[in-house]
């Protein structure tokens, strides 16, 4: 058995959604599996994540978890997602790991019992449930633990991606965020979210411009990059409709239509370039599909 399983990136938070909104984006990590080799060697091993060779360790953490044993396998890694820029490269890598590893023991675990596995490594469910689902997601805590649940899309959207040349660290981009909000900035934040939800379902995309406004995790992050906010000032002013920090940055994220695209581009980079920050504007259409498999 040889197969292909292909993962998209994703941003999360988009705005107001601190580690409750996602959306998948069409940059992809592969995975091809050949059974009958001896071990599982990857040609990218630290090139996904902090060291750790988190497509392996995923397969290997499903076999633990299910009690059942890996055949012999040959496992080869590919990646167009920037690393620690705030475009899900991690959850792509697990994602990307646990359905190998399923797709190997014939599917035992369905997507969602995926997903729940997946969230024991990663710790929480956006950028997870994106790479799984595609389309934007909402993640939320309950009594049984995280669920998941896919918001509606009514907009013709494309992704307009600053992605620094310097890379972010997620353990820093949280540690400046603080544990708990005033009831004023807690109040600013859920209308927010309950306004994204209606702009994507509704499709009125001059909803978002506010509906990604934040304060519970941009204003501090700013002490790391702070160039944030002139660089969703600039994209807005271009014709996005909205724009925010990417997951925990670097990167920087504006939904744009198709006709402002290249305007929203140019003016992200005029004004990366004006606070000397060496980047690029990647164009990124969003992911619907989520995760799949294909036979080679």
């Amino acid at each position: 058995m040889t197969f292909t399983v292909s993962v998209p990136a994703s941003s999360a938070n988009l705005g107001p959604g601190f580690d409750t909104m996602a959306l998948a984006l069409a940059r992809y990590l592969n995975v091809t599996v050949e059974q009958g080799v001896s071990g599982i060697a990857n040609d990218q091993n630290d090139a996904l994540s902090d060291g750790r060779d988190l497509v392996a360790y995923s397969m290997e953490y499903l076999s633990r978890e299910i009690g059942r044993e890996l055949p012999p396998v040959s496992v080869r890694t590919w990646s167009d997602i920037p690393v620690a820029r705030g475009m899900g490269s991690s959850a792509a890598a697990i994602i990307g790991g646990m359905t190998a590893g399923n797709t190997l023991l014939q599917n035992p675990l369905t997507d969602q019992e995926l997903l729940a596995l997946a969230i024991g490594i990663e710790g929480h469910a956006d950028n997870l449930a994106a790479a799984m689902f595609g389309g934007a997601v909402l993640a939320v805590s309950g009594p049984g633990g995280q669920e998941t649940f896919q918001l509606l899309i009514n907009l013709d959207l494309v992704a307009v991606v600053l992605i620094p040349t310097a890379i972010g660290f997620t353990r820093d981009a949280r540690a400046v965020v603080p544990e708990s909000l005033p009831r004023i900035d807690a109040v600013f934040n859920s209308s927010r979210c309950a306004l994204m939800v209606h702009a994507l379902a509704s499709g009125r995309p001059e909803l978002l411009g506010t509906a990604m406004q934040d304060r519970w995790h941009q204003p501090y992050r700013t002490s790391l990059y702070p160039y944030l906010d002139a660089v969703i000032d600039a994209a807005v002013a271009a014709g996005a409709y909205g724009a925010s920090l990417s997951g925990s940055g670097p990167s920087v994220l504006a939904l744009s239509g198709r006709a402002s695209v290249p305007a929203v581009a140019d003016a992200m980079m005029r004004d990366a370039r004006a606070w000397e920050i060496d980047a690029i504007a990647d164009v990124v259409e969003i992911d619907v599909s989520g995760v799949s498999v294909r036979q080679c």
